[in-house]
């Protein structure tokens, strides 16, 4: 192989004897010395040897519609696993409040969220493509569109108008939807999931309703306001060490889905204290009624 831009020395004619004999009696006569370049191997399997998600969950399209606390969270972990394609929906700027939960830093202030998210985990997995939509999520005829080729729809934001659209519009090709949120001080962690063609919003309520109850309790105790499925709130409170348990929960719960183990249904994680080491626990509505119950008997708050 000789390259392009040897050109023959003078005297020589230009072709390729011409170029060989000057890379021989010039550039690698045995009085040049060699310059030798380190390199290293950016192949996938070099790069994520050290751990990466099923072959299922990486060649996954995924659109995380939400980079808040809890959607970059996801998509950092679901980026460094080894997804190889994902897109990353929100329309706010990051705020130093923000800071205190989010994956982006002060460098960052006053950049939109998607944006940023999405710069970041393109330097942090080279061999993604992470792309950003950075408008208000739209409706109709445009989500459609925008959505269309993704296999899985993850709803990070807790907001009930986002699950609105997503039932509003219908998509030929059946996926996954699922949708994630926290309650209050993210103790619980509500996982709502379905494969269709649209996201089922009536089921949905239906089904979150009763857990909607106990919540709007916890919060009123603390002197907030729930404003729907999720963690909307101006001051939601939950500490960055929850958000992250919350975060790797959710991932998990999506490998399981695309690895053949997914139900269409409503789970609810509740954390759970033993020996000093915290997990989550699924837990349902008669069994958390049961366990107040006995905790008011015993005098356990």
């Amino acid at each position: 192989f000789i390259p392009a831009t040897i050109k023959p020395k003078k005297g020589f004619a230009p072709d390729t004897l011409g170029k060989n004999d000057r890379l021989r009696r010039e550039i690698f006569a045995g009085s040049k010395k060699l310059s030798y370049l380190k390199t290293s191997n950016w192949h996938p399997d070099r790069l994520q040897a050290r751990g990466r998600f099923s072959t299922d969950l990486r060649t996954s399209s995924i659109a995380v519609i939400g980079a808040g606390a809890l959607g970059s969270a996801v998509a950092e972990i679901l980026a460094r696993g080894g997804v190889t394609k994902m897109l990353i929906i929100d329309s706010d700027d990051l705020e130093p409040g923000n800071l205190v939960r989010h994956t982006l830093i002060g460098s960052d202030l006053g950049r939109n969220k998607a944006i940023a998210t999405a710069a970041r985990l393109n330097g942090a997995a080279p061999m993604s493509s992470i792309s950003a939509h950075s408008a208000s999520l739209p409706s109709g005829s445009s989500l459609q569109k925008l959505l269309e080729p993704f296999d899985i729809v993850l709803d990070c934001t807790g907001e009930d108008d986002v699950l609105r659209r997503l039932y509003d519009t219908w998509w030929a090709i059946p996926r996954y939807f699922l949708s994630a949120s926290f309650g209050f001080a993210a103790k619980r962690l509500i996982l709502f999931g379905v494969h269709a063609c649209a996201f089922p919003y009536e089921e949905f309520v239906v089904a979150i309703k009763p857990w909607l109850d106990v919540e709007r309790l916890e919060w009123s105790a603390a002197g907030e306001t729930l404003e729907g499925a999720g963690c909307w709130s101006q001051l939601f409170p939950a500490r960055c060490d929850d958000v992250w348990l919350g975060a790797i929960a959710t991932v998990k719960h999506l490998e399981s889905i695309v690895q053949g183990a997914w139900q269409n249904d409503l789970r609810v994680l509740e954390q759970t204290l033993a020996d000093g080491f915290v997990g989550y626990r699924v837990v349902e509505l008669d069994q958390l009624c049961a366990d107040e119950k006995d905790a008011d008997v015993t005098g356990v708050s």
